[in-house]
């Protein structure tokens, strides 16, 4: 007795595109995302190099207007904890990133596709070197399907850091 599993099983989440960096590069650019797809989730798991600590931005359709908003909550191990918030801003800042540490988030963005709607993303970021962790709520105000998102970041990634975007299929 056990669990049957039948081939014919739709996957849940589909890769539409990954990028691993060789060491040279600051800005993952995901360019060709079809909107079959009910939403999006980007996983990014890697290093940056730099003499100082930095952010990791995330923006919709190339948009560097001041249409981004979001807040968030964060603590560490040390007991250091705290929120801020930016409204209008020109990105949704999704990780602080320490230099030479590994770092690791996954952003869910709702209705991608969606041209009606303001555009939302819930991310969780975890930093396993420092013991931190920051959950956060952001939403792009532009109305346009997302058709292309960028992360940028203030210094390049180490080489063999990635960064993954997931479709979910529509059911």
């Amino acid at each position: 007795m056990g669990v049957t599993y039948t081939s014919n099983q739709a996957k849940t989440y589909e890769v539409i595109q990954t990028y691993t960096s060789s060491g040279s590069t600051s800005t993952f650019d995901f360019t060709t995302i079809p909107s079959t797809y009910t939403d999006l989730i980007l996983v990014y798991n890697g290093t940056f190099v730099g003499g100082n600590n930095g952010g990791i931005r995330l923006r919709f359709n190339n948009d560097s207007n001041s249409n981004y908003d979001y807040l968030r909550v964060y603590g560490t191990q040390s007991d250091t904890k705290g929120s801020d918030n930016n409204f209008s801003n020109t990105f949704i800042d999704i990780a602080y990133m320490i230099a030479g540490s590994v770092e690791t988030f996954q952003c869910h963005i709702n209705s991608y596709a969606s041209t009606t709607n303001k555009k939302t993303v819930v991310s969780h970021f975890a930093s396993p070197d420092n013991d931190g962790t920051m959950q956060q709520a952001g939403t792009w105000q532009g109305t346009a399907a997302i058709n292309r998102i960028t992360l940028s970041s203030d210094y390049n990634h180490v080489s063999g850091s990635m960064a993954t975007l997931y479709g979910i299929k529509k059911a």
